[in-house]
């Protein structure tokens, strides 16, 4: 797996930036394998190191990344957390494409509970 190589390097050579990105890449591969425990340890690991490093569109995609793992999981209290988060990061920065997604996010979460 190409994350997992890029993961043990980032390590190695302790480049938190790309830590961050191998776990965000690796919690993208296990929600497509369907691992959402996995896609969540990957993308809690993405939000700490990202947030060590001040990487705040890595903190956003992870926080997003989270909310989908939770709401795959069924937990959709915690995804609403994840997705207000994404959404309030995304207001911050200005990030306009970040605040749609939050938005739509949102949206599929209460579907999920039948409020749409």
């Amino acid at each position: 797996e190409i994350f997992e190589g890029a993961l043990l390097f980032a390590e190695r050579t302790r480049n938190r930036s790309l830590e961050s990105a191998s776990h965000s890449g690796l919690a993208v591969t296990s929600a497509r394998s369907l691992n959402y425990v996995d896609s969540l340890r990957h993308s809690t690991e993405t939000l700490r190191i990202s947030k060590e490093i001040n990487h705040k569109v890595a903190q956003r995609i992870a926080l997003s990344n989270m909310g989908n793992a939770y709401l795959e999981l069924q937990q959709y209290n915690k995804a609403k957390e994840c997705y207000h988060s994404a959404l309030q990061h995304a207001e911050a920065e200005k990030d306009f494409e970040g605040q749609v997604l939050a938005h739509a996010n949102l949206a599929n979460c209460y579907r999920s509970l039948g409020r749409v």
